[in-house]
C-alpha cells in the first residue's frame, strides 16, 4: 500500500470488530516492515484484545494500539501522528445525513494534510435486489434485527418477547435507503429495567431500529464537500453496487 511504502504511520481502523477485514489491508501494506502501528477502536473490549493479540501472534513486527472507545461521540482520542483512518464495510450507511457530516466533519478535523481517509459506502443499485438483500429467505437479516431485542433484555434488564414481533424492511426511493422495523404481531408491553421505562405496541405498531443509506457518487461527494474533505480515489466493483473512497482534509 503506497501510504506506508516510504513513511511510517497508524493505520486506524474504526469499528474494528474482527480481523477479517483488517488482515487484507495489513498484508497489503506490509505489517511484517515494522513500518505500521495498528490502532484498532471499538467500544467492545473484549473484541478488541481478542482481535488485537491475534494479530500480534500473525505479525511479529506489528505494534497495536488498541483504544476502547465509541468513536461515533469523539475522535480527539486518536494519535495526532500520521495516520490512513478506515471505516470499512458500510456502517456510515446507519447515520442519517446530519449525523454523517458531523462525524465526517469530526474526521476532518483531526486529519492533518498527509492523513487519509477511507470509507467503505453501499451504492445506490435497482430497488429489487436492495429489498431481496433485507428480506432474505434464510431469515439472516430478520435474525440480526431481532438480536436488537435480545441485547435489550440482556444489557438493559428489559423483557421483551421477541416471538412478539417480526421483521420489516424496506427501500424508500424517494430517501434512497433502507429502514428496519421490527413490528408488532399481537398487543405486548415490555419494561426496560435499567432505564425505567415502559413500552406497548398495538398490533401493526412499529419500532426503527435502523436506517441503512444507500449512496450515489454526487450526492455523498456532497456530504464530503460540506464536512471538509475530497476524494482522491473512487474504488469500485464492476457492477458500482459498492465503493471505497479515499479522502483527503479539503485545502482552505
Amino acid at each position: 500500500m503506497a501510504f506506508f511504502a516510504k513513511e511510517s504511520g497508524d493505520l486506524v481502523e474504526l469499528g474494528s470488530g474482527s480481523n477479517q477485514k483488517i488482515k487484507i489491508l495489513l498484508e497489503a501494506a506490509g505489517a511484517t516492515s515494522g513500518n505500521i502501528r495498528y490502532v484498532p477502536v471499538d467500544i467492545s473490549a473484549n473484541a478488541l484484545c481478542e482481535a488485537s493479540h491475534e494479530l500480534l501472534e500473525i505479525y511479529e513486527d506489528l505494534h497495536v494500539l488498541g483504544i476502547i472507545a465509541d468513536f461515533t461521540r469523539r475522535l480527539d482520542f486518536l494519535p495526532a501522528g500520521r495516520k490512513l483512518i478506515t471505516f470499512l464495510g458500510s456502517t456510515i450507511g446507519n447515520f442519517d445525513r446530519e449525523e454523517r457530516i458531523a462525524f465526517l466533519r469530526r474526521i476532518a478535523g483531526i486529519m492533518h494534510p498527509g492523513d487519509r481517509f477511507v470509507v467503505g459506502l453501499d451504492m445506490v443499485k435497482p430497488a429489487g435486489i436492495i429489498e431481496a438483500a433485507y428480506n432474505d429467505s434464510q431469515g439472516v437479516t430478520a435474525a440480526f434485527n431481532k438480536n436488537i431485542l435480545l441485547n435489550l433484555n440482556r444489557l438493559l434488564n428489559a423483557d421483551f418477547a421477541v416471538e412478539d414481533f417480526e421483521h420489516l424492511a424496506t427501500y424508500r426511493e424517494d430517501l434512497e435507503r433502507v429502514e428496519m422495523h421490527l413490528r408488532a404481531r399481537r398487543p405486548t408491553s415490555a419494561r426496560i429495567g435499567d432505564l425505567g421505562l415502559a413500552v406497548e405496541c398495538l398490533p401493526g405498531e412499529t419500532i426503527r431500529t435502523e436506517i441503512c443509506q444507500k449512496f450515489s457518487r454526487d450526492g455523498v461527494s456532497r456530504d464530503f464537500r460540506s464536512a471538509g474533505l475530497v476524494a482522491t480515489k473512487w474504488l469500485s466493483d464492476v457492477q458500482n453496487w459498492f465503493s471505497l473512497v479515499i479522502l483527503q482534509k479539503r485545502a482552505r
